[in-house]
């Protein structure tokens, strides 16, 4: 919560990221965008992929081997390019796939990355579950379960 205050005020002071109307309006889709994006990927994957700080230029933990710029690069590409195919409803099958897939498949590789760090970290999780100071994580209560990645 604290990156997305930080990265909120930072933009809209210095109006990068966002785009401004003629009338000198923002339009704040970005910001929320990019908040639900760190938020989602925190809860799921236990780690987020600062995406914030990323676009506005703020220092990033070091421990953090996630690209986080282009991760919300190519999540949001992929997001813009199943719309424009829902637009066409029954001509979908018009627009060329190459683009989506490869978007999707950069995106599959970063979570795919993700995963594999939570299911070599799992005995460390559940010593950290007997001492209850661990956050709750999506993907941790799934890896208690199973090692399977599918």
């Amino acid at each position: 919560m604290e990156t997305f205050a930080r990265f909120s005020a930072t933009t809209v002071l210095q109006r990068k990221g966002l785009e401004f109307t003629s009338r000198g309006k923002t339009h704040l889709q970005p910001v929320f965008f990019y908040f639900t994006l760190d938020t989602s990927t925190e809860f799921l994957y236990g780690q987020s992929v600062h995406s914030q700080a990323t676009i506005v230029g703020l220092d990033i933990p070091a421990k953090v081997s996630i690209d986080g710029a282009a991760f919300s690069h190519h999540f949001g590409a992929a997001k813009h390019l199943v719309d424009k195919r829902g637009a066409l409803a029954k001509f979908y099958w018009l627009m060329a796939m190459k683009e989506m897939k490869k978007h999707c498949a950069d995106v599959h590789q970063i979570i795919d990355k993700m995963i594999n760090n939570i299911l070599e970290n799992k005995k460390n999780l559940l010593s950290m579950k007997d001492k209850g100071s661990r956050k709750v994580v999506r993907l941790d209560e799934h890896a208690e379960e199973t090692q399977n990645t599918m």
